[in-house]
């Protein structure tokens, strides 16, 4: 298991979604340091559907400004799940930037099915 990651209650069988290859993959690759590593595995509970429409073009289309404009879109939301999402990207955003948290969503969003 990898650290900083809640191990599962005793009798509960869990897989971490840090244990697909892709995601262990982006780790290695974009060096994300494991006291982040509870940043992926929340993002990771969200739905696809969420994940797409709330955060798919977000980093792509806004790049440098995806952070201002996450910033923004929390103020406004409404939807406390929603809001949760946002709030989980950007503390990811502020300590990595757009391009490794666009990487990060295409990542997630292939493992979704």
């Amino acid at each position: 298991m990898v650290n900083n990651v809640e191990q599962p209650k005793e009798g509960k069988k869990t897989t971490s979604v840090l244990e697909d290859g892709k995601v262990k993959d982006f780790i290695q690759d974009r060096d994300i340091k494991p006291e982040d590593f509870y940043l992926i595995e929340k993002l990771s509970t969200f739905s696809k559907p969420d994940i797409i429409e709330g955060l798919h073009n977000l980093f792509n289309l806004s790049k440098e400004r995806s952070g201002a404009d996450l910033e923004g879109i929390i103020k406004n939301t409404k939807d406390d799940a929603k809001k949760a999402m946002y709030e989980v990207a950007l503390k990811f955003y502020q300590k990595y930037d757009w391009i490794v948290s666009w990487n990060l969503i295409r990542v997630l969003e292939n493992l979704k099915k």
